[in-house]
């Protein structure tokens, strides 16, 4: 798969698929411009692979149907492509998937089987149905014609942005980025691909090719970001610790010992990840002086208020809305919010992502600092957790806080009023 796959990809959907903008400005941080393929016709980038497959098929493979297996958004992409093309669709997805997305593709006249119990059964019992029927795979992902037709978001994006420079890519089965890369190469354009890790806060999951935690906003990632903290020795490493929360909070900040106590004596999990991260060399030789710097990063005392004046300080470019003290570099607080809208609710961090969209982080105490980039920081206080360690009623404010106000980061012609509007300060 080539640019000029790409290309004629292009040629192909033209006119068939929608051309989504490039939304620029302080949606989510300034200097950072998202693709909307949200309003594509089925809602996602797959219908472009989809549109470019389904375009190459001759009349006897037309006539047997195709098929794919899916979690929901290849599902319907496929369904609607079908659909269009009147052609006989099956998709193979498996218990756990989205019935929302699967519930769509029916309704755009696939047969879905949900009858596996995982991805691996799903694609299992796909080749099953392709040896039996003699249908047509479209692949998800692993199909040259796919990856072109999704790679023609690259060509967009040059078209509308020529300056830029870097373009980051989620990756899930890697076709969307393997897409952009060859679409955008000519042009020299850096292309990094990210990926959510979908794992519980205290998993013990690492990357090592890479050599480092997966995410920064789990344990492991929390650890090995708290052994990068400088300084002579321990006090002063605790006392530039303090010193960035209290820059964020507005006021000097302290630790609670007990609370230190107790993670100190039950952190065992805390001390594995730790020591296992030694073991292959992500983290320093200090690695228990590290264990400890982190323990006592757990236990700073802060209240609902000093959450909400955090994320005001990112929603306010870094800066202390109230001290006007920089708490951190301008150009840094758009990565830490697309890693906070991405990751930092957990495994629950891409239903956080679709639902509300509001960049976050929970922690497992009860709380959540939501940020509005350019407008207002949000803080909630609830202790009791769901399963995946998050604020059962933190999680319901913030959904209806999106819902209602249209909070919502890829949020787009929201017809109510703004809770921007409601806070405003009006005279009289």
């Amino acid at each position: 798969m080539t640019h000029d796959d790409v290309l004629r990809a292009a040629e192909t959907i033209r006119g068939r698929v929608r051309r989504t903008p490039l939304l620029e400005g302080t949606a989510l941080a300034p200097g950072l411009s998202l693709k909307a393929e949200l309003l594509q016709h089925t809602g996602s980038f797959k219908v472009r692979g989809v549109t470019n497959r389904l375009a190459a098929l001759g009349s006897e493979e037309r006539r047997r149907g195709v098929a794919g297996a899916s979690a929901g958004n290849h599902a319907i992409a496929l369904a609607w492509g079908a659909a269009a093309e009147g052609l006989e669709c099956v998709v193979f997805s498996w218990s756990a998937a989205s019935r929302f997305k699967l519930d769509r593709a029916r309704a755009l006249g696939a047969h879905v089987d949900v009858d596996a119990e995982d991805p691996s059964a799903a694609f299992i019992r796909l080749e099953e149905h392709l040896a039996e029927t003699g249908r047509v795979l479209v692949h998800p992902f692993d199909d040259p014609l796919v990856m072109a037709g999704q790679g023609t978001v690259g060509l967009e994006i040059l078209e509308d942005a020529p300056k830029v420079d870097v373009i980051v890519v989620p990756v899930g089965g890697a076709g969307l980025v393997a897409g952009i890369a060859a679409a955008v190469a000519p042009r020299g354009v850096r292309v990094v691909g990210v990926e959510p890790t979908g794992e519980a806060f205290n998993a013990i999951v690492l990357d090592e090719k890479s050599n480092r935690p997966f995410n920064p906003m789990v344990n492991a990632g929390a650890i090995a970001t708290a052994d990068l903290i400088k300084g002579k020795d321990y006090p002063e490493r605790v006392n530039r610790l303090l010193g960035m929360f209290s820059r964020f909070c507005g006021r000097e900040v302290y630790l609670d010992n007990s609370v230190f106590m107790s993670e100190r004596a039950t952190g065992h999990r805390n001390r594995a990840i730790g020591h296992l991260m030694l073991n292959f060399g992500m983290v320093g030789e200090r690695i228990e002086e590290s264990l400890e710097l982190y323990f006592q990063q757990c236990s700073v005392l802060v209240n609902c208020r000093d959450l909400a004046i955090m994320g005001a300080t990112l929603a306010n470019g870094g800066v202390n809305p109230i001290t006007k003290v920089r708490a951190i570099q301008q150009p840094l607080v758009k990565y830490l919010l697309s890693v906070m809208l991405s990751c930092g609710m957990y495994d629950y961090a891409g239903e956080w992502a679709y639902r509300v969209g509001i960049p976050s982080k929970s922690g497992v105490g009860g709380g959540i600092v939501g940020v509005i980039p350019g407008h207002f920081g949000i803080g909630i206080f609830s202790p009791p957790l769901d399963a995946k360690g998050n604020s059962v009623r933190g999680i319901r404010v913030c959904t209806e806080l999106s819902e209602r106000f249209g909070l919502h980061c890829f949020e787009s012609g929201f017809g109510g009023k703004k809770l921007q509007e409601l806070l405003a300060p009006t005279r009289g």
